[in-house]
């Protein structure tokens, strides 16, 4: 496609032709010192864990095919999608590999979820792309109002009233449904269709559809999260010498990074992935390698704009970021967060029920932000963003009275999205004790970025690594408000003790280290203070020299426990502690 950033006196061909000739070296089963691989060797993942689950499998390509081909037809209904997706991508069962856990076990994925819940919400998203697709036909009201499991046809409208101006905290399910409905900005999301190339315009005022480009969008929505299966995560090998950051031998824990790396050095691992035309191979590949952007992040202000933006801004100097792909990501993106629910016959319950209306419609205008990096440095793109979105949340005071911790305050109040739970942040936040607010506003106020400061508002050195809290913004929402525990309490004893594990180093700012805090987040608020009652301790244990984990551990396995680790003094978040 056309160079989407211009970039002056960049030769956008050029370099275009030089991103897609290494992309179709990866995908041409070369390794990085491009040697061919044997087809039993590294191309074919011989060393990966998931081809002893996938062995045998194949990608079922006129299942596939015909899902891509019929997804726009009326007749073909949701059942009849939902049977060609099983059958033609194997590797949805590598989410169901470890069985259910037994009852009080931990949780067998990074998210903390279990597979049969990381299964559905990964049907979620594949229903979520085929109603996005059909807005014109049935999509609107499958996606707000759900789908009989047994008719296949969409539920009725909700026969409720919604009054004028009542508060979203205020309304029902059905009301919340009803009002999505009514208020969603529909033709944007057509038109990001549009750009990605999945939709075109039919030249008489409605819609058809790519096929190739549908195939792939389905295809990247199968395999997205399978890394999110802990025994999959991939270990560096020793011919690909480091990967991200990760040296060889060790194994990546973050499974964006883990499913770029197999996507790049053992294509043909992922039957589906490998029976794609090079063309989607290399779409696929920019958005979960080659991009390196994360809008989640972005949208909750959960990573500085060094993690950020780094990786994205380096191929817009190269002017190899086309806007197809651009968009073809922004589509993954909004698609896998309307399947965040797992419960996928109940339509796009995570927008239609979680987030108003207002919510998934910033999302939708915070993308050209983005295209703003071909001209803007990204720590000044980001600081707009945070104003924006700041005034978006209508919060009593400008953003800038809150001096150096602007930008730590501004990152929080997004990350829990409503107006309400912002406010009552910034009531906890004044609470909080002085050496808490240095912490935070130093740790959350960094850009992450070598040599880079905000011009305001922000942490005044750049030093590094700078920490990201991964899972922050569902911790906050989940805990922020009750009585019992201060939810900004428990973040800044989670960065305290990330900093003691990971300290600052000379010469490492511009790089992050992620602190995973999932295993938070799905429990009820009382288990955070109260588990040192039941016999346990949160620890924070380190994994990687890019990696740290929040768990939860009985006291008397303390002292087995091996590795590098540092207690969480949890017990002390209390409100009344703070």
């Amino acid at each position: 496609g056309d160079c989407f950033f211009k970039v002056k006196g960049a030769d956008a061909e050029a370099q275009m032709s030089e991103f897609l000739a290494e992309a179709v070296s990866l995908q041409g089963m070369t390794t990085k010192e491009g040697k061919a691989a044997s087809s039993s060797g590294a191309a074919s993942g011989g060393g990966l864990a998931l081809t002893t689950h996938l062995q045998g499998k194949k990608a079922d390509g006129a299942a596939a095919l015909r899902a891509a081909t019929k997804i726009r037809d009326k007749d073909y209904d949701l059942g009849m999608f939902l049977d060609d997706c099983v059958e033609a991508f194997p590797e949805l069962d590598l989410y169901l590999v470890q069985g259910e856990p037994e009852a009080g076990a931990r949780k067998s994925m990074s998210s903390g979820r279990t597979g049969l819940e990381e299964y559905n919400r990964t049907l979620a998203a594949l229903f979520a792309v085929y109603w996005l697709m059909r807005l014109d036909i049935d999509g609107k009201e499958s996606s707000c109002f759900g789908v009989d499991e047994g008719t296949k046809k969409s539920n009725p409208k909700p026969q409720v009233d919604l009054p004028q101006g009542i508060a979203y905290g205020s309304m029902s399910e059905d009301q919340k449904k009803l009002n999505f409905y009514s208020k969603m900005c529909w033709e944007k999301i057509e038109d990001l269709f549009g750009q990605a190339g999945i939709l075109q315009k039919d030249g008489k005022g409605g819609w058809t559809h790519d096929v190739t480009r549908t195939k792939a969008m389905l295809v990247l929505t199968a395999i997205h999260d399978i890394m999110k299966v802990e025994p999959l995560l991939p270990v560096v090998a020793k011919q690909h010498g480091q990967f991200e950051g990760h040296a060889a031998g060790v194994q990546i824990r973050d499974h964006d990074i883990a499913l770029a790396y197999v996507l790049m050095n053992y294509p043909a691992a992922l039957p589906s992935y490998a029976d794609l035309d090079a063309e989607s191979r290399k779409s696929i590949l920019f958005t979960q390698g080659k991009m390196g952007f994360n809008n989640g992040w972005l949208v909750q202000a959960e990573a500085p704009p060094g993690p950020l933006f780094e990786t994205f801004c380096g191929l817009i100097k190269k002017g190899a970021a086309s806007e197809r792909d651009v968009a073809f990501y922004f589509v993954h993106w909004l698609t896998d967060l309307a399947g965040a629910e797992p419960k996928p016959w109940e339509g796009m319950l995570k927008y239609t029920v979680k987030f108003p209306d207002f919510v998934l419609r910033s999302f939708l205008e915070s993308f050209p932000f983005v295209w703003k990096l071909g001209n803007t440095p990204s720590h000044d793109v980001y600081l707009e963003y945070l104003q924006w979105r700041w005034k978006a949340l209508g919060l009593p005071k400008d953003m800038k009275d809150y001096g150096d911790s602007a930008v730590a305050i501004a990152r929080l109040c997004i990350s829990v999205q409503t107006p309400e739970k912002a406010r009552q942040l910034l009531e906890y936040w004044e609470k909080l004790p002085a050496e808490d607010k240095e912490l935070l506003g130093n740790e959350l106020g960094a850009t992450g970025m070598k040599g880079a400061v905000y011009a305001w508002g922000g942490a005044k050195k750049s030093e590094g690594p700078c920490i990201l809290c991964y899972y922050q913004p569902a911790l906050m929402t989940k805990h922020l408000g009750n009585d019992n525990v201060s939810a900004l309490k428990v973040i800044a004893e989670i960065y305290r003790m990330g900093r003691t594990l990971h300290p600052f180093k000379p010469g490492a700012a511009g790089e992050f280290v992620t602190i995973q805090v999932a295993e938070l987040k799905e429990i009820i608020t009382g288990e955070i203070c109260g588990a040192v009652e039941g016999g346990c301790v949160w620890v924070l244990k380190k994994q990687t020299e890019k990696e740290s984990q929040v768990a939860q551990i009985s006291i008397v396995d303390l002292p087995k426990l091996a590795g590098t680790y540092s207690v969480l003094p949890l017990w002390h978040t209390t409100v009344k502690d703070v």
